[in-house]
């Protein structure tokens, strides 16, 4: 992020151009909710000259997003605005229920809106060695060093949670960050039978809710089971709940080498 808004000012752009970052992999359902809300954070980010962040209106208590808890309101624009009270880390299910009825606390979904000014001056305030290094870097051969040299951290935690002038524009528009399994069972379409066979032979019997991923000439029989994700890729074999996908990445850490 800090070597994109350098070759932004680097390139001519005026600092109070508005940068958007994007996550790239994430899904949007409802593209025209969120070009205005890009419009909405665009202006905040210009009319404050603060860290516009868009916080995800959450539809269930997901425990593997981190959330946003809303401060003060703030006033004017076409929408709801607030302050950014803090950050909230991937929390428990019984804390992300109270999250979800707070109607304080939205996901973090990655986007931030920003000009090329107020990001320049977030960095020479909490990263200024980032800044600095980048900054002088001349050609891919010093930038690959310097790169080297600096720390691995996300800008939420090394910025945003650390700025005073923060902001969250709560958004509705039918996102998901793809991040795990289940996912990708809500964003594909049950057969009749409420399972989503994204291939395989499958056959299921009294059995619903499920997500099938295995070789094509492979047969799967599902009987008598509900909400089941099955993932056979390579020498790996995936089974679990789909309310326990968020176990994925640690099961894969026994099986590293």
């Amino acid at each position: 992020i800090a070597l994109s808004a350098i070759h932004l000012l680097h390139s001519g752009l005026s600092s109070e151009t508005v940068m958007v970052v994007l996550p790239a992999d994430h899904y949007i359902g409802d593209e025209g909710a969120f070009k205005l809300c890009i419009e909405e954070g665009a202006n905040l980010a210009r009319s404050t000259s603060g860290l516009v962040t868009l916080g995800i209106i959450p539809t269930v208590p997901h425990t593997g997003y981190g959330y946003i808890e809303a401060g003060d309101k703030v006033e004017g624009g076409n929408s709801p605005r607030f302050h950014i009270k803090q950050f909230v880390e991937k929390p428990d299910r019984g804390r992300a229920e109270k999250y979800v009825m707070s109607g304080r606390h939205y996901w973090n979904g990655g986007i931030f809106l920003w000009t090329l000014k107020a990001i320049k001056d977030s960095f020479e305030t909490h990263l200024p060695q980032v800044w600095k290094a980048l900054s002088a870097a001349q050609g891919p051969s010093e930038l690959a060093t310097a790169y080297q040299t600096l720390p691995s951290v996300a800008v939420d935690v090394a910025i945003m949670e650390k700025a005073k002038n923060g902001y969250v524009l709560p958004a509705g528009m039918r996102w998901s960050d793809v991040g795990s399994w289940d996912a990708v069972y809500q964003l594909n379409e049950p057969a009749g039978s409420g399972n989503v066979v994204l291939s395989g032979n499958v056959h299921a019997l009294e059995s619903k809710g499920c997500l099938v991923k295995v070789p094509k000439e492979k047969k799967v029989a599902l009987l008598g089971v509900d909400n089941l994700v099955v993932i056979d890729e390579g020498t790996s074999l995936l089974i679990c709940t789909r309310d326990h996908d968020q176990l994925v990445r640690k099961a894969s850490e026994k099986f590293e080498p």
